[in-house]
């Protein structure tokens, strides 16, 4: 038998301890359970198969062992060369990380997680593969799931988003268009109340012009019923041109305030009547009532009735006293009262068969306000309404 070289001794020895490491390899392989762990050869053929790779893919040894790595790829990855990828990787840099789905042999998943190593003999010439890898399908599904409600909370939330911005967008616009609403109404309003103002005034001025008539009228008559008739309509008609007066010249048209009213027709009953002004003063105790024109002309009338017919009748030859009008709110009526201090009612007074036509027209106008006019006589005259058309 021809004797081996030194450098033949040398490889002999080699191989005898890789041999021996294999077989080491080979055990820990087949008794490892917590792993997959199998090799593969260059082609990415079976060649070692362990107890780990059975628990964790199905198969036994038996049943891989010369089988292709890539029957436990599934249809998805095939199509793409996940396997082939990996392989050409760990070839190339010596190892490759990889997550992916695995087939079993029942035909369900498993979520496979490790590396892919390289095994090269001690010129570097590539001789095989080893996988080592982790059953972390449970972690997995719980990420997926967790991926899962955070897409759907972000799907959510960016539609309640959508669904907000959308909401504020037609708010703005219902607001732009609220805004340019009452800028119409507004400008309506504006020419409205100028409108209203320039009646107010021509009202006034053509009853002014009515007045002026009437006084040019009552002077060619001789004193007597006549005359006084033309002086009691001039007053009438005197009373109905200051509310348009006072009301074009109030603000916004709000109404005209009832006391500054009852003010101003006091003063001109009591200049028409040709009264000393220090004569017969007025007491006023009003609320602030607004009068409109529809119940300020009936108002302003019944009680220009009322101041003629106390300063006329009251206070003869020059007596001095005092005229206490009060118009105040009482639950949902508004009561006057026109009291004077002067010398009474005459004893036979009776207002319902009074022939007078200023009384009649006093009741009339205090029914229309929705009252009716109760006198009493006990140092001075007392008339009180209770008018609920106020």
């Amino acid at each position: 038998m021809p004797q081996m070289t030194q450098t033949e001794e040398q490889r002999l020895e080699h191989l005898q301890r890789k041999n021996i490491e294999l077989e080491q390899y080979r055990v820990i392989l087949e008794n490892i359970d917590g792993h997959a762990i199998y090799t593969l050869d260059t082609e990415g053929r079976i060649t070692g198969w362990g107890a780990g790779a059975q628990k964790m893919l199905g198969y036994a040894a038996g049943e891989v062992l010369g089988q292709h790595d890539s029957i436990f790829t599934v249809p998805e990855d095939q199509k793409t060369g996940v396997f082939e990828r990996e392989l050409a990787e760990a070839a190339e840099t010596g190892r490759c990380c990889m997550d992916s789905w695995r087939l079993r042999k029942d035909g369900s998943v498993v979520w496979s997680s490790g590396i892919i190593s390289a095994v090269k003999d001690q010129t570097g010439t590539l001789v095989g593969f080893v996988r080592l890898a982790r059953d972390r399908t449970e972690e997995k599904i719980l990420a997926d799931a967790r991926e899962q409600v955070a897409a759907d909370l972000e799907a959510r939330v960016a539609e309640r988003t959508r669904q907000l911005e959308e909401t504020v967008e037609e708010l703005r616009r219902k607001n732009q268009e609220a805004h340019a609403n009452a800028e119409i109404v507004s400008r309506n309003l504006r020419e409205k109340e100028m409108l209203l103002r320039e009646i107010h005034h021509r009202v006034k001025n053509n009853l002014q012009v009515v007045q002026s008539l009437l006084k040019m009228r009552a002077r060619l008559l001789p004193e007597g019923e006549t005359r006084e008739a033309f002086d009691t309509t001039v007053e009438r008609v005197s009373a109905m041109a200051l509310l348009h007066e006072r009301l074009y010249q109030t603000p916004h048209l709000e109404g005209l305030p009832l006391s500054a009213y009852v003010r101003d027709l006091f003063r001109d009953v009591a200049a028409a009547n040709l009264l000393d002004p220090a004569q017969v003063h007025l007491r006023l105790d009003a609320d602030d009532i607004p009068l409109q024109l529809d119940s300020g002309i009936p108002f302003g009338l019944l009680m220009n009735e009322l101041l003629c017919n106390s300063l006329k009748h009251a206070f003869p030859h020059g007596r001095r006293g005092a005229i206490s009008v009060s118009v105040r709110r009482v639950e949902d009526l508004v009561r006057m009262v026109v009291q004077d201090d002067g010398c009474g009612l005459p004893e036979s007074f009776n207002a319902a068969s009074n022939s007078s036509m200023g009384l009649k027209l006093a009741a009339s106008l205090a029914r229309q306000l929705g009252g009716a006019l109760q006198f009493t006589s006990d140092h001075g005259c007392r008339v009180q309404a209770d008018l609920r058309r106020m």
